[in-house]
């Protein structure tokens, strides 16, 4: 049953989406999410990887340290672009059709970045490196929301998600770190940086087999393509688990309407412009810690004694506790709620790293105490991060959930834009070295507490619940 009210808005009574909602978690939407959350992995690579070459690439071409962090600036540029880009065209053009594309473009680029001639060609293939994963995150996020049944979704964003990124950056530490200890200094970087294309080019030949979101196709009208999927995925889920019959459901209202081109990315701020802000909040407050940190950890690293070759090695503790974060924080975000999940992982991360910035500054911490305060500190600064994916795309439809999520992420990503510009300008200018880190920590703990608090602002508890019951239309 369709109506329509006097704004031209069409609500379509249907058990579509009822019917995703009650499947028991499968091998279906194990590969959903193992195959689609592959951006974040090769995000959290990318944004490790870069900065574990980066002495050498100062070396290689001849240029400063600081010099050396625009290309990770016009990385984090690219990102943001493509993030809100890509995330309109992705509510615009598709869910698959999207996600199909973006990887592609990461993929070319990515392994552009490892044949750069040049300093400057380097930093022009990074920024559209950053064009293609920021491209990723509406798409993939969108669709993986719309696949998982609500009472599974935010254990299992939060795990695979957060895993992905951070197993993204524990590989690219010890890539990065077999890649310039083991092979001469003009050749190891390169290799570094082609593996992300290689595992580009798999993810892309995995993907075809993704459908595309049923939720999204019901937004367009495509009722027949939408049923179509459906019923595929039950008949899949129940071969899968030896399941004869699905609980009956009751049908729903869904809200038809098509928004098209950048009137997309608008109607996320006239129509929820407190999650929306709330969103980018959470977005920057993240980025700025994570992006800025692994910019200014080698140099503290290198004040202590350790040679800048094997960096990354130190690296790889700090980047895997924060991959446990990515396990238990999101376990508990099912369990306690989203926003108290938010408001910890981001307060807690911020004091650890204003902590750690103090002890540094009165020289009671060595080389030992500041990598496992680094840890626990990443712990819970990851962990932000894992709970900001779910949190943000549960909260604004399907109509506006991929340019949602893009916009968030264009937008927050000025957070590691600007501290990547910020932290290296305290370091130059304050000294001496553990002073310039407590103003640069302290910083980052105001900004962590600001996301805090915009975890509470977002206002709406997805725990449990369906993403129709999160979001209407207006």
């Amino acid at each position: 049953m369709t109506n329509s009210d006097e704004s031209g808005i069409k609500v379509v009574k249907t058990d579509l989406l009822a019917r995703l909602d009650r499947l028991p978690f499968s091998p279906f939407h194990r590969k959903v999410i193992l195959v689609l959350t592959a951006a974040y992995f090769l995000d959290g690579l990318e944004s490790t990887l870069y900065g574990g070459v980066l002495a050498i690439v100062a070396k290689v071409f001849k240029i400063t340290s600081l010099e050396s962090t625009l290309g990770l600036v016009l990385f984090l540029i690219g990102a943001a672009i493509g993030a809100e880009l890509f995330g309109v065209l992705a509510d615009v053009l598709g869910r698959k059709r999207l996600f199909m594309t973006t990887i592609l473009i990461y993929g070319l680029f990515t392994a552009l970045s490892a044949a750069s001639f040049n300093f400057i060609s380097l930093t022009v293939f990074r920024f559209l490196t950053g064009v293609g994963i920021g491209g990723e995150y509406g798409a993939v996020n969108s669709a993986i929301q719309e696949f998982v049944p609500p009472r599974e979704r935010g254990k299992w964003l939060g795990f695979v998600i957060g895993a992905g990124w951070d197993v993204g950056t524990v590989i690219a530490s010890l890539i990065s770190y077999f890649a310039i200890s083991r092979l001469p200094i003009s050749i190891g970087w390169r290799v570094a940086f082609l593996v992300g294309a290689i595992l580009a080019v798999f993810v892309w030949v995995i993907r075809r087999s993704i459908p595309e979101s049923p939720r999204w196709l019901l937004s367009k009208g495509r009722y027949n393509e939408a049923e179509g999927i459906v019923r595929q995925v039950e008949d899949l889920v129940k071969n899968q688990l030896g399941i004869k019959e699905l609980p009956p459901v009751q049908p729903v209202d869904v809200v038809i309407a098509s928004p098209r081109g950048w009137t997309v990315a608008r109607k996320v701020f006239t129509l929820y412009p407190r999650r929306a802000v709330s969103a980018v909040l959470l977005n920057f407050s993240e980025t700025w810690p994570y992006y800025t940190a692994f910019t200014l950890i080698p140099v503290f690293l290198s004040s202590l004694g350790v040679p800048s070759t094997i960096i990354p090695l130190y690296l790889v503790p700090v980047t895997a506790f924060g991959a446990v974060g990515a396990f238990v924080i999101p376990y508990l975000a099912d369990k306690v709620g989203r926003r108290p999940m938010a408001v910890v992982s981001y307060a807690v991360g911020g004091l650890l790293g204003l902590l750690m910035a103090y002890l540094y500054y009165i020289k009671a911490i060595g080389l030992t105490g500041l990598i496992g305060l680094l840890a626990l500190t990443y712990f819970f600064v990851y962990a932000a991060a894992d709970i900001l994916y779910v949190m943000i795309p549960e909260v604004f439809p399907t109509q506006l959930r991929a340019a949602a999520v893009g916009t968030a992420v264009s937008i927050g990503r000025l957070g590691g834009i600007i501290g990547a510009f910020v932290m290296p300008y305290i370091i130059v200018t304050f000294k001496p070295l553990p002073y310039a880190a407590l103003i640069a920590f302290t910083l980052m703990a105001v900004i962590m507490i600001i996301g805090a608090i915009a975890g509470v602002l977002i206002g709406v508890e997805g725990k449990g619940k369906s993403l129709e019951e999160l979001s209407t239309y207006r």
